[in-house]
């Protein structure tokens, strides 16, 4: 492994756009092709790959809230390993939506120094870099959604619910099951019960016809409903918890991925129906 402040960009020269989701999407796989976690360790980063692409095919990209939070989850990683000297050879041009706090800074710091410090591949050193991933999001959110909140009257109906209902709740909810973020739980969870496109005010009223696949109905309502009842949210944690806990569950088991996400989906079901 390369020791600390010796990453090298891909090829010298590199000019990306932070304005572009797709720049965004190859910012981040410039830092994992230099911060590569070991053949077989599950790697917490693979998420926010995930998300990034979901917004951008979902549309979500095209609304400057999601494409403020989207800028500090990509491009605040790439600026915190530039201040202290690597990548110098990526230059970043556009719009910087707001400035990289000191403490998600340091967080950053102290996750890419946890890749290079990985000399073991067991759940012990796994899940102390999902832990520090966990920091880095928690943080980062907390800053975006307060850097956003300017932006928030562009979401529109029943979008303004789900992208609230994930921001404020969900991630402190998954964070605290210490979920985890790596592709085989992230992309079947995006693929299958993520809305594939921007919410309308439809899709949060169960009283409504919606066109959304029953899963992802049923994650938009729950989210929905607990962000408006977020003073409650504190009952309903521990029942997402163990929700997340399945998909963690099914992997350790051996199961098919796909089983916990259908078994997560009767759960989301069922918290939907006693918030609504």
């Amino acid at each position: 492994m390369e020791a600390k402040g010796q990453s090298a960009s891909p090829r010298p020269g590199v000019t990306l756009k932070v304005d572009r989701y797709e720049d965004r999407i190859a910012l981040l796989d410039t830092l994992s092709a230099a911060y590569r976690v070991p053949a077989g360790f599950l790697d917490p980063m693979q998420g926010d790959r995930i998300q990034t692409l979901w917004q951008l095919t979902s549309g979500r990209g095209a609304n400057p809230w999601w494409n403020r939070i989207n800028f500090t989850l990509t491009v605040w990683r790439m600026q915190a390993l530039q201040s202290r000297g690597e990548f110098p050879d990526v230059v970043l041009q556009g719009a910087f939506q707001a400035p990289l706090p000191a403490n998600v800074r340091q967080n950053l710091f102290d996750y890419y120094d946890g890749v290079r410090a990985i000399r073991a591949i067991d759940e012990a050193a796994e899940s102390h870099l999902q832990r520090l991933f966990w920091t880095v999001h928690e943080n980062t959110v907390a800053a975006a959604t307060q850097a956003a909140v300017d932006l928030v009257a562009s979401l529109p109906a029943g979008e303004y619910d789900f992208a609230l209902g994930w921001g404020k709740v969900m991630v402190k909810v998954l964070a605290g099951a210490d979920f985890s973020t790596d592709k085989h739980f992230v992309g079947p969870l995006n693929a299958d019960l993520l809305p594939q496109r921007i919410c309308v005010a439809a899709d949060i009223d169960p009283r409504a016809p919606s066109d959304l696949p029953a899963p992802q109905r049923a994650t938009v309502l729950m989210i929905a409903e607990l962000f408006r009842k977020s003073d409650l949210s504190p009952i309903y944690t521990p029942v997402l918890e163990a929700g997340a806990r399945i998909l963690d569950e099914s992997i350790e088991a051996g199961v098919d991925i796909r089983q916990g996400v259908r078994e997560l989906t009767a759960h989301l079901r069922g918290i939907a129906g006693k918030a609504l």
